[in-house]
């Protein structure tokens, strides 16, 4: 697995003996931890890109950027939510399929309660057709001429009902400043990385096909340099900071990068000079745009490992016998009492 690290400056506080000497070793040292973005990119012709088709692994991960983190930082959650007007006879119906009261009284119910907005309705229609029929223009409603007729409308018996969560996505704008021909070499390496990920692949004899670009997997990472021993880690527990706030718990795909090569107006370049010879190694800085979307709705699941589903109010859909599987049951029984009277 190839890593890329930008930037590659520790957090180095005095570097010289003399400094040390002079002042404590937390004001030596004052930047102890850094957070990273980490970015995980996936093959997806070797792995699964997909969350509920095939296998739940990730797979192998292909290459790893670890990128400091954008000055504003946001999450949104959306849910998907519709209002659905039922009025009294959808009202009455729902309380038949979930079984409340007698059967038979919530038919007469049912009936009783769409008389009079039926007969409104009818009413409405009527009066439409003979507008039209002089040449005028009527959009009249049941709830319309009740209004004009009763000063009353119908209730509309209406509820809001959960359809789902929207997907997400996490927008990144960070620039990247080199201050050497490694650096340079780094940007330009992580800016062809992502491209590369985030296109298809064309073959087949006559280009038919296109593969589908590669996934990525993201998280909050932290470098930590005491001035003796540095490692890179995922914080854990109480004092995991951002990264307990801040998760992404679903694959993403890269659906959007823009990268500004003059973000600070004209176009300026970083040279160096040896003798008569220049070496020009590209821009002074770069202002690069990534957006990242979730392919997996979010739930409760995600955050909470000690969720637990309630199945009370689920319907039992296995002891419903529909079509075939009626047909099914009688040609056993008659299978059984053929086989019972050969017996005998």
């Amino acid at each position: 697995m190839s890593l890329l690290i930008f930037p590659r400056a520790k957090p180095y506080g005095a570097t010289q003996s003399e400094l040390r000497g002079k002042i404590s070793r937390q004001e030596a040292y004052p930047t102890t931890v850094i957070d990273y973005l980490k970015i995980d990119i996936y093959d997806s012709q070797a792995n699964n890109p997909y969350n509920n088709i095939g296998a739940k692994d990730d797979g192998t991960i292909a290459k790893t950027i670890y990128l400091y983190l954008p000055n504003k930082l946001a999450e949104q959650y959306s849910t998907n939510y519709t209002n659905q007007k039922l009025g009294a006879v959808g009202a009455k119906a729902i309380g038949m399929v979930n079984g409340e009261g007698d059967f038979t009284e919530q038919i007469k119910g049912a009936a009783q309660s769409g008389k009079a907005q039926l007969g409104f309705k009818m009413g409405s229609d009527a009066i439409n057709t003979v507008v039209s029929l002089t040449g005028g223009s009527s959009n009249l409603s049941a709830n319309s001429l009740s209004a004009l007729t009763q000063k009353r409308v119908f209730n509309p018996y209406e509820e809001t009902t959960f359809e789902g969560m929207n997907f997400r996505t996490h927008n990144f704008n960070m620039k990247l400043v080199p201050k050497d021909g490694p650096d340079v070499a780094v940007i330009q390496e992580i800016i062809q990385t992502l491209r590369l990920a985030m296109l298809p692949g064309k073959g087949g004899d006559t280009g038919t096909w296109l593969t589908i670009p590669d996934f990525f997997r993201l998280s909050i990472v932290r470098y930590s340099d005491d001035g003796g021993k540095e490692k890179i880690s995922k914080p854990q527990g109480n004092a995991a900071g951002l990264s307990n706030l801040f998760k992404f718990p679903k694959k993403m795909v890269l659906k959007d990068m823009s990268i500004d090569y003059s973000p600070d107006g004209n176009y300026a370049s970083l040279m160096s000079h040896f003798g008569d010879k220049t070496v020009d190694y590209g821009p002074v800085s770069y202002q690069i745009g990534l957006t990242f979307a979730e392919t997996g709705l979010l739930t409760k699941n995600d955050y909470d490992p000690n969720f637990e589903y309630n199945s009370n109010g689920e319907w039992n859909f296995d002891q419903l016998k529909i079509g075939d599987d009626d047909k099914e049951g009688e040609d056993n029984k008659e299978t059984t009492e053929t086989e019972t009277g050969e017996s005998e």
